[in-house]
């Protein structure tokens, strides 16, 4: 027997009671429902509500993570840039090793330069000196060759008037000779003292001119020694310059 048939068979207030109690229920069910359905709509829209935060919060992180991207990016390119400053710093510091250690050996090289040309004023001062030494010397030996020239000059003439002399004695002599041979009116006495004479005057002039030639003699050495002296000394003199 069906639920209808059931009804059918339950007098109308039973079945208005029994309706009204049923609709009572469906009410409840409708109304408890309704609350559901709230509680789910305001659910749902609190989940929208988180969904639209997360999305916002997936929004800030990926914009994050993309400034995030971007400063690794710049801080790789800075530890980049970091390690070529650092390589050209080496480089520079190495240049700056080696400019130092130049401009030391520099230096010292200017030091030894200035030690070179102090050396070289002292010894061009020494040379201009001995040059100086050496053309005085000269000079005073050329006077003295000078002075000697002329005084052999002075001795050669005395020698030559002394050999005129003595063929003018011999000669005379030879006369003399000649007239005591001839002549009868001259004494043996005047003669002889003419003979004494001229003789004493001929070992006068030999006497001279032994000593004009042994001052020829003394005044040729004392020149050859002061050509050789000159000589040395023009030497010397070539040697400085």
């Amino acid at each position: 027997m069906t639920e209808d048939q059931a009804m059918s068979d339950v007098n109308p207030e039973e079945q208005c009671r029994l309706l009204s109690e049923e609709n009572k229920k469906l009410s409840i069910d409708i109304a408890s429902l309704q609350l559901s359905n709230r509680s789910l709509v305001n659910q749902n829209r609190d989940e929208k509500k988180k969904v639209m935060d997360c999305r916002l919060q997936i929004s800030d992180l990926e914009s994050r993570l993309k400034t995030l991207e971007s400063t690794k990016t710049e801080l790789a390119d800075c530890q980049t840039q970091a390690e070529r400053l650092r390589a050209s710093l080496d480089a520079t510091e190495s240049k700056l090793a080696s400019t130092e250690r130049r401009a030391t050996e520099a230096e010292s090289l200017i030091r030894v330069k200035d030690s070179i040309i102090e050396k070289q004023r002292n010894f061009s001062k020494e040379l201009e000196d001995q040059v100086k030494n050496l053309t005085e010397e000269t000079e005073a030996l050329k006077s003295k060759c000078g002075n000697l020239e002329m005084n052999l000059k002075e001795a050669l003439d005395r020698a030559e008037e002394c050999d005129n002399l003595r063929e003018l004695l011999t000669a005379k002599s030879k006369l003399l000779d000649e007239l005591s041979e001839s002549s009868d009116g001259i004494g043996e006495s005047g003669l002889a003292a003419a003979n004494e004479f001229f003789k004493a005057q001929e070992a006068k002039m030999t006497e001279q001119i032994n000593e004009l030639k042994h001052a020829r003699s003394e005044l040729e050495n004392s020149l050859a020694s002061l050509a050789s002296e000159k000589e040395l000394l023009e030497q010397k003199r070539n040697k400085s310059a």
